[in-house]
């Protein structure tokens, strides 16, 4: 039987394999899974809060790109198209109303 860190070694590696990016990890011992979520209340907040901040990051990236393309392109356009996408992502996930 393997170790939970060697569990989550190979699921990493099969994630790699299919094109996906590990950005972490989260482990919880309890004597009994919660049905609903399989983790407890306290991980699922735990999880919630690491994708919040996933989230965050990369609207400011997109909009930290979006300078950035500018002033090394001088195209307003192209520019402002990569801002507006990066609002109506942040617009998807709450980040902005």
């Amino acid at each position: 039987m393997l170790s939970v860190a060697d569990s989550l070694d190979e699921l990493a590696r099969l994630a790699n394999t299919a094109g996906l990016e590990v950005v972490g990890r989260a482990t919880q011992r309890f004597d009994q899974p919660n049905p609903a979520t399989y983790i407890g209340a306290g991980k699922v907040e735990e999880v919630k809060m690491l994708v919040e901040e996933m989230q965050q990051f990369f609207f400011e990236m997109y909009m930290s790109m979006a300078d950035t393309y500018m002033n090394a392109t001088n195209n307003k356009e192209h520019a402002d198209k990569m801002k507006s996408f990066a609002r109506e992502f942040g617009k998807e996930v709450n980040l902005i109303k």
